[in-house]
This record gives structure tokens, C-alpha cells and sequence, in this order.
């Protein structure tokens, strides 16, 4: 039982040396075109109740993960949202978050070389988004986390996000906590607290006609892992047809939360939204060439 317990141990800390944070993926911004905004998603992931013009949203998004770390390929992760406006004050929005993690392979009871075995992680959530009075809106959401990194080896927890936003006409500033919940449990003596992040983010939209400028920024600090967080991201929106974007990500802890550039571009006929990002980082970083591509629909 107790070679069981180190084998467990041993696997975490690999798990956590190789990803820096198991389920990291759950920081991840809603898709493509907020990670081009340097991941500037605070005000936007609050806010959906204050934007008019449209009752409902869905978008699959698909991340080429920091493929610099990963000899063996880079990491997939698939994502999916979907928002709904229930009535003139009241929304729902759901989501699922699936990341493939590399082979690790790890000894058997006896010492020889096991099989090496590839880990999943996944995330599922629901959220409710009110407006209580005119220019502020409140988000609570509730995810289920599961974390599986070998075999007999996994974890589940339950998470919470609580968000409130004000909307100052064309500016919105919200603050919001996320990632409050269990520990991931994965033996006895092995767990790994969720990466609880507080955020205070801001987005400021202008322009004449058809032509806008939208400047969004985030800070941020995780009190356990004790890391600073800001971001900063500018969208340049012609004729309400293109989009070309840019941001930064600056994290003070490089292994959990890396410093790094973005650019993208989006386009939007109809109803349909298509943007790609790519991120920019130096030849160490782990995110160096990790790319994001989404196709979404507002109706």
C-alpha cells in the first residue's frame, strides 16, 4: 500500500512538473478571439447580459497547445460554449473543456517500466447571468472537473466562478473569482488544489459607423500559487466585417503563467464567426507556436 501511495506521489509531481498546474486548461479564455486579446476575458465572460442585438451564442474552439514542450506532439484541447438570453434580465450559458495530455509512462509494483499511459482532463459547466438593476449584471457558474493522469489515478472536484459587472455605456469593468472549490484528490496522501484566480478587468469599445476600436484589460493574482497576472488586448473591427487583434499576457511565475504576445484575426458573415491566434513567446517558453481557431454563430 505505501509503494502505492509513493508510485501516487511520484506521478503528481511529474504530472505538475510537465503541465505546471494539472488543469490548467480551465484558465483558459471562451475562444480564439479573446486568447489573440492576451487573454483579456474578464468583463466579456460577465458582461454577455449588457450586450445587445443578439439572444444567443455557440462556438467550438480548438487549441494546438504549447506544442514546444510536447516532443511527442503537441497537447489538444477542444472546447465548446453556448449562451442563451432567457428574457430581458436573465441568461444561461454552458460549457465542456476537454484536454489530451501527453504519455507518461511510470514502474509497476514490482519496479519494471509500465505501460505508458495518456491522460485526459475534462471540465463541464453550466451559468447563470442576471441583471438585478440596470447597468450591473452578476454571473455564478458551476463546473465539474475531472482529472484522470494514469491509470487508477484520477481525480474529480467541483468548482464555482462568481463574477459581478458594471456597464458604464461603452465601458464595462467586472471583477471575478474563479476556480473555488474542492481539492483534486487523487490518493490518499496526493491532491492538488484548483488554481483559484481573482480578476479585475476592464473593456472600452469606440469608433464611428462601422469601424471600432476595442481595448480590453485584466489583473489578476492567484493567492495559492502566488502569481501576478495582466493582460492587455486591442481589436480593430472594419466594417464590421474584420477583425485584427493583438494583445499581452504577462504572468510573474514563467512555469504556471508564462509571459507571452498574441495576434489574430477574425472574420464575420452573417451570423457566422471565424478567428484564429497565435501566440508569440520567446525560444524557452512553453508557449512558444500554440495556436487557437473557432467557428461560432450569434443568433
Amino acid at each position: 500500500m505505501n509503494r502505492n501511495i509513493s508510485l501516487s506521489i511520484v506521478l503528481l509531481l511529474a504530472a505538475v512538473a510537465a503541465q505546471a498546474q494539472v488543469v490548467s486548461f480551465i484558465n483558459l479564455p471562451d475562444n480564439a478571439a479573446r486568447m489573440a486579446l492576451g487573454g483579456t476575458d474578464v468583463s466579456y465572460d460577465v458582461s454577455r447580459l449588457q450586450e445587445r442585438g443578439y439572444y444567443g451564442s455557440a462556438e467550438a474552439t480548438y487549441f494546438v497547445w504549447e506544442p514546444s514542450m510536447h516532443a511527442g506532439g503537441s497537447v489538444g484541447r477542444y472546447m465548446a460554449d453556448g449562451y442563451a438570453r432567457l428574457g430581458e434580465n436573465f441568461g444561461i450559458s454552458a460549457r465542456g473543456r476537454i484536454s489530451n495530455v501527453r504519455s507518461l509512462s511510470y514502474m509497476d509494483d514490482s519496479g519494471k517500466p509500465g505501460v505508458g499511459f495518456k491522460s485526459a482532463e475534462f471540465m463541464a459547466g453550466v451559468g447563470m447571468h442576471y441583471r438585478p438593476f440596470n447597468n450591473i449584471s452578476v454571473l455564478a457558474r458551476v463546473d465539474l472537473i475531472s482529472s484522470n493522469l494514469a491509470a487508477n489515478f484520477a481525480a474529480k472536484a467541483v468548482a464555482a466562478d462568481l463574477g459581478v459587472a458594471y456597464d458604464f455605456n461603452d465601458l464595462s469593468v467586472a471583477l471575478t473569482v474563479r476556480n473555488l472549490g474542492s481539492k483534486l484528490k487523487y490518493a490518499q496522501t496526493a491532491s492538488e488544489a484548483l488554481p483559484t484566480v481573482v480578476l479585475l478587468g476592464g473593456e472600452y469599445i469606440f469608433g464611428a459607423g462601422r469601424h471600432i476600436i476595442d481595448i480590453s484589460a485584466d489583473a489578476g493574482f492567484m493567492p495559492q500559487q502566488k502569481c501576478a497576472l495582466a493582460k492587455l488586448g486591442v481589436r480593430l473591427s472594419l466594417f464590421g466585417v474584420a477583425d485584427i487583434m493583438a494583445g499581452y499576457h504577462y504572468g510573474s511565475n514563467s512555469q504556471l503563467e508564462p509571459s507571452y504576445a498574441t495576434a489574430g484575426l477574425g472574420a464575420e458573415i452573417s451570423f457566422f464567426r471565424l478567428s484564429a491566434a497565435y501566440v508569440i513567446a520567446g525560444k524557452s517558453s512553453p508557449m512558444k507556436n500554440t495556436m487557437a481557431f473557432t467557428l461560432g454563430a450569434r443568433f
